[in-house]
């Protein structure tokens, strides 16, 4: 007698942050790119200053380019990587392209909510943003239902864009306060050179809430031009 397996499921649309099963990439990577140039200047340096003999020119070239080659990237002026490349491998009902697209889209959504927000926090309004202000020249912007994603594209923006002597800020990091909860925490510092120090608590806190909002608008602005350029190549 044969025998027969029934199977039944039902289907739920969830993201990964809820179980990993419900992870729509396989593959999300980047690299820096390689300066090809300072790679071959450091390599002839490195064969004169240590006298390597022609012989022995192409083996140390090949133990070279494998074990140090990586080191040598493309730097902006402040000696950071600028250029990079993305790998995306989509296990997904979108291909690679339209996700990058999105997530793209996703980014300038949740910086423009996050903008209201701090908008809202200045009106007095109900706000997923509070604020705490331990002393006068420090600030804790707490945020809720954002993580790691979002602080450390603030965090990161603020830091190797806007920071300098004229600037409204001394320091500006972030932190996660629990892994559990859905929040994080923008933690800022007035420069105490700043004309700023000189106002009352209203106006200074009035101040540095604007500067957020200001930053978010740069960083909704870099993105979109990111995504027109990914559209076209796509």
């Amino acid at each position: 007698m044969s025998q027969e397996l029934h199977f039944y499921g039902s289907p739920s649309v969830k993201t990964g942050k809820d179980h990993a099963r419900y992870q729509a990439v396989s593959c999300a990577t980047y690299s820096f790119v390689k300066n090809e140039e300072l790679i071959q200047q450091t390599l002839q340096d490195k064969i004169k200053l240590e006298s390597v003999e022609v012989d022995d020119v192409d083996d140390y070239t090949t133990k070279f380019m494998l074990k140090e080659s990586e080191r040598y990237f493309h730097r902006d002026k402040f000696n950071e990587p600028n250029q990079y490349h993305f790998t995306i491998k989509s296990v997904h009902y979108y291909d690679s392209p339209t996700l990058f697209n999105k997530s793209l889209e996703i980014l300038i959504e949740q910086c423009d909510l996050l903008k209201l927000s701090f908008l809202h926090l200045l009106q007095e309004k109900d706000s997923v943003v509070s604020v705490d202000n331990p002393n006068e020249f420090v600030y804790h912007y707490t945020i809720d239902n954002y993580c790691h994603t979002i602080g450390n594209l603030i965090q990161s923006h603020i830091v190797r864009r806007s920071l300098d002597d004229k600037c409204i800020l001394h320091m500006c990091g972030y932190k996660k306060p629990h892994p559990l909860e859905e929040s994080i925490k923008l933690i800022l510092s007035l420069n105490p050179k700043h004309k700023i120090n000189k106002k009352s608590e209203i106006h200074k806190f009035q101040a540095v809430t604007t500067f957020l909002m200001e930053q978010l608008d740069e960083i909704m602005n870099e993105l979109k031009i990111i995504l027109k350029e990914a559209e076209k190549s796509f």
